[in-house]
């Protein structure tokens, strides 16, 4: 038997899964406060649970650590949705990309070396310091600022093609990171807004989409809705082949309107967090630790988490996967691992093939879903090898 105080939280839990009356929106402008969490705003509206900015003080430390947030090499802007948190590398005159994060992702991943550059020039704790002026830099700073400083050798995909001149685009979807929780669908089309106003915001007309696992279906779901804004299509074990009767049973639970919220609310987390490895590689560790502050400490990751398994670009996109073939032919690489247990292999890889019959097509073997983690160098060939075709 649950005892009283186990459940008393989980239905406060459900009671603010509640909806609430949409506020004004404030469209396309530099959020003033958000570019420092020493200095934290209120989230977007009362529609809005928030994000890595508003974090408990006690927490602020931990979540710098892994995940910070520095005005020098990021932005996070109000768009009509929520806040977007987005940062940039790579010359401003180079070929652009935008990489789209999975599920439980967010974009600080993709660069350990910010994270030892804050710690270096950030020694004491934020939530230990008085407060002090938001600065509000200009946009043309945002640029690849710290690679002179790192103290490691390690490379990460959007470094690498930063390196070779292309201008890379990484964001936040709603839900994670330091972009805002708005109390919304999480559907396909909500994601498809959300970079659409990004993209809009930035100025970027036919960027080459590159997204990994459910960013392979929020990618595609893109190039679906705007054929004409779109260059070509990168997928790393994209979702949406999964059909219904495929989900796992746990995410099934989820599905369900009051007892989903319960169970994610009481075991949730750590059935999200059981992939987590403990390792001597510095790579594999800021990787791990950045889901883990994503998972427990963003205030509006779980809600965001289960409308997402309801309702986002998760499944069922085999037809929407049929027209952005149609439309793009050879201008799409997939990339799959053989020991895929997410995005299935063989199942889901073989259905994605058929509806792709031009797409180039490469399979790492004994390769998992974390590509980007553990298969980077193969990965990055099969990328750029595509690239240097179009």
């Amino acid at each position: 038997m649950l005892s009283v105080s186990l459940l008393l939280p989980s239905v406060f839990y459900l009671l603010a899964d509640t909806p609430h009356a949409p506020s004004a929106l404030h469209v396309h402008s530099i959020h003033p406060f958000l570019s420092n969490p020493a200095c934290p705003s209120p989230p977007h509206s009362r529609a809005d649970w928030g994000s890595l900015a508003h974090v408990a003080a006690a927490r602020r430390l931990d979540v710098d650590r892994c995940n910070p947030f520095d005005p020098a090499i990021g932005r996070i802007i109000r768009l009509p949705l929520g806040d977007t948190h987005y940062r940039l590398l790579g010359p401003e005159s180079g070929r652009r990309v935008v990489m789209v994060h999975g599920l439980t992702g967010c974009v600080p991943s993709v660069r350990l070396s910010e994270s030892i550059f804050y710690l270096r020039t950030h020694p004491t704790p934020l939530h230990s310091t008085p407060p002090r002026p938001c600065p509000s830099p200009s946009f043309s700073s945002i640029h690849a600022a710290n690679n002179a400083e790192t103290s490691t050798s390690v490379k990460w995909i959007a470094e690498d093609l930063a390196a070779r001149g292309y201008r890379v685009l990484g964001y936040d979807v709603y839900g994670r990171g330091y972009s805002s929780s708005p109390d919304g669908a999480y559907s396909g089309q909500m994601y498809v807004e959300q970079l659409r106003a990004l993209l809009d915001f930035l100025g970027w007309d036919k960027p080459i989409v590159m997204g990994n696992s459910m960013g392979g279906g929020i990618a595609a779901s893109f190039a679906d809705a705007f054929p004409d804004r779109v260059d070509a299509l990168v997928l790393l074990c994209p979702a949406g082949m999964m059909r219904q009767n495929e989900l796992p049973f746990t995410l099934r639970l989820l599905s369900f309107p009051v007892f989903g919220l319960l169970f994610a609310y009481l075991f949730g987390r750590k059935a999200i967090l059981s992939d987590v490895q403990v390792s001597s590689d510095a790579r594999v560790t800021h990787y791990f630790n950045v889901k883990k502050m994503n998972v427990l400490h963003h205030p509006g990751f779980l809600r965001a988490f289960v409308r997402t398994v309801r309702n986002g670009p998760i499944r069922g996109l085999e037809a929407l996967y049929a027209r952005v073939a149609a439309a793009f032919g050879r201008r799409v690489v997939c990339v799959w691992g053989t020991r895929d247990n997410v995005t299935l292999w063989p199942t889901h890889a073989d259905r994605f093939r058929k509806l792709f019959p031009q797409a180039s097509f490469h399979a790492i073997e004994g390769a998992g879903h974390d590509l980007l983690l553990f298969n980077t160098q193969e990965t990055m060939t099969h990328i750029l090898r595509f690239l240097d075709s179009l």
